[in-house]
């Protein structure tokens, strides 16, 4: 495993490259392997130094196919959506990924976007927007 740390104003960047034996490990549970080692490193960091900083872990760029298939999902969602006239509810996300759907349909025309439910079964629901 290695470690790529940049510096920046108020902290520092730390991305992680990783060979392919650790890749099932960082996978787990769709990412959030990654997700939680992130938020040790964050708060341990904070704990020692109270300096918030913002660690971004990352394996064989999971987080950006990550986000390349929820983005392609949103838009086969919205087109169907368009078609048929009925909402379509989409799995559980994070914070984080509802915020992309919300921002790569925010100007798809014919649907609206809205989250609903509870952490941790929060979800994005795709509406016709007339």
């Amino acid at each position: 495993m290695i470690l790529i740390v940049d510096g920046f104003k108020n902290g520092y960047d730390v991305t992680n490259t990783n060979s392919k034996e650790w890749r099932d490990f960082w996978y787990f549970k769709n990412g959030r392997t990654l997700m939680s080692i992130q938020n040790i490193l964050h708060q341990s960091i904070y704990a020692k130094t109270g300096i918030h900083v913002n660690i971004l872990l990352d394996a064989s760029n999971y987080k950006e196919k990550k986000q390349k298939n929820i983005e392609y999902m949103a838009k086969k969602l919205a087109k169907e959506v368009v078609q048929t006239g009925i909402e379509i509810k989409m799995d559980s996300m994070n914070s984080y990924e509802r915020h992309l759907v919300h921002d790569v349909l925010s100007n798809y025309r014919g649907v609206k976007t809205e989250s609903e439910g509870e952490e941790p079964n929060r979800c994005v629901v795709i509406k016709p927007s007339k």
